[in-house]
């Protein structure tokens, strides 16, 4: 019973997020997250080669919500003296196509600007979903395996595509995606 309460009160988290996209709070929030990932990128021996700066020109959540396809338990449940669990791991399948975009203006190292729009049209993955109270109470998540991710990525350096750049953004992004969000990495929350 308390497994389904936990992913009821996640995929609200979730639905809440969606239906407040368009607030200045959540856009500030994500506007805020994006301008970190751009920093790391940016601190990279490639991109350094390449890049100069990136500024988020707009941003859009897409219009659809992830769809939870199934949840597993992953491992047997310890409870605590209380017979409370002290963790527990969900297998959660997930497919979005709800059309994530940015729209970045980008400083290239020889004193020109491009410009490159990024949507991300589907992710199918498992994830891991882990609600934990060790070493203090958080939960994460995490891709198992690499997902499936399809990007469209298109750029414009004086008036004409650079499929340099737009090759070099989709292998970044698969690469954050790698490095940041599949096991064994994932981000506390």
């Amino acid at each position: 019973m308390i497994y389904l309460i936990l992913i009821s009160a996640f995929c609200g988290a979730v639905v809440t997020l969606i239906e407040l996209r368009d607030t200045p709070v959540v856009r500030h929030w994500m506007t805020k997250k994006i301008k970190v990932e751009f920093e790391e990128l940016l601190q990279t021996k490639t991109a350094g080669r390449l890049l100069e700066g990136l500024s988020l020109r707009d941003i859009s959540l897409g219009n659809s919500l992830p769809v939870f396809k199934t949840a597993r338990l992953i491992k047997p449940v310890q409870l605590d003296e209380d017979g409370m669990p002290e963790e527990l791991n969900f297998e959660v399948d997930i497919e979005y196509n709800g059309g994530f975009h940015l729209a970045i203006d980008v400083d290239l190292v020889f004193g020109k600007s491009a410009y490159l729009f990024v949507k991300m049209r589907r992710v199918v993955g498992r994830l891991r979903l882990q609600f934990t109270r060790m070493p203090f109470s958080h939960w994460s998540f995490s891709f198992l395996e690499d997902p499936l991710v399809d990007f469209e990525v298109k750029s414009q350096f004086e008036g004409r595509p650079l499929p340099q750049l737009t090759s070099f953004i989709v292998n970044q992004l698969k690469r954050v995606i790698k490095k940041k969000h599949t096991l064994p990495n994932y981000k506390i929350r």
